[in-house]
């Protein structure tokens, strides 16, 4: 009898915890607990698991990203706020978050081989699963509050949009293209370089610049203007 008290009272001292938890991680309490534990467990533990609940959170965070930065920014065009929302939804970004919002401590999951991004995809699910127990506005209200406004810097990812050696390197691999850097000293001139970018073994642009990461960014500059034809 002693056993099975302690053993009922560890299970809702572990629940009791989880509550508080989210307490403090969305702001609120939930109303349907079973919802949220779902979002913690991962399809490598269980037939039953958080899969749909972040194909639904990745939905929302993407329609709340593009809203949100449709307002910040209404003189922008299109093309700015694409690249700006696909920076603020990437995988990295979002275990990153994931990981200071400190998911891991009631995520459920066993050998992985692509661990790290089962942080972010736990993000997606927690979004899916505050979307079906609260509705839209607080689920928008968690993004912007304790997501964007907590962790996100706009300036910094607005810098990264003019980088663009990430560019042609993010737009390379989703073209599946091999791409590689030949950069020297330019022996016709004093303190300066040279980079050519080669994407498939074919050449494409070419930089100078009293640095290599100059020569690399603008040869990169001038690949994207011959890449994207």
């Amino acid at each position: 009898m002693y056993i099975l008290k302690n053993i009922k009272y560890f299970f809702y001292k572990k629940e009791r915890n989880f509550l508080f938890f989210l307490k403090n991680t969305i702001g609120f309490y939930p109303k349907k607990l079973s919802i949220y534990k779902l979002a913690f467990l991962h399809k490598s533990a269980s037939a039953k698991n958080n899969e749909r609940l972040e194909f639904l959170g990745d939905a929302i965070l993407s329609s709340v990203v593009a809203n949100f930065l449709y307002e910040k920014f209404p003189y922008k065009k299109e093309g700015f706020l694409t690249k700006i929302r696909s920076r603020i939804v990437s995988r990295n970004n979002l275990n990153f978050v994931a990981k200071k919002l400190n998911l891991s401590k009631f995520m459920i999951f066993l050998n992985v081989k692509d661990s790290k991004n089962i942080y972010g995809n736990t993000l997606e699910a927690l979004i899916g699963a505050i979307f079906i127990d609260k509705g839209y506005e607080k689920t928008k209200k968690f993004i912007i509050r304790r997501i964007i406004d907590k962790y996100i810097d706009l300036n910094e990812i607005q810098k990264k949009d003019i980088n663009f050696k990430s560019q042609l390197l993010e737009l390379t691999q989703k073209n599946k293209k091999e791409m590689f850097f030949e950069t020297k000293l330019y022996i016709f001139e004093k303190n300066k370089f040279i980079s050519k970018v080669f994407v498939n073994n074919e050449e494409l642009g070419i930089g100078f610049g009293s640095s290599k990461k100059e020569a690399e960014q603008k040869a990169s500059k001038e690949s994207l203007k011959i890449y994207s034809k």
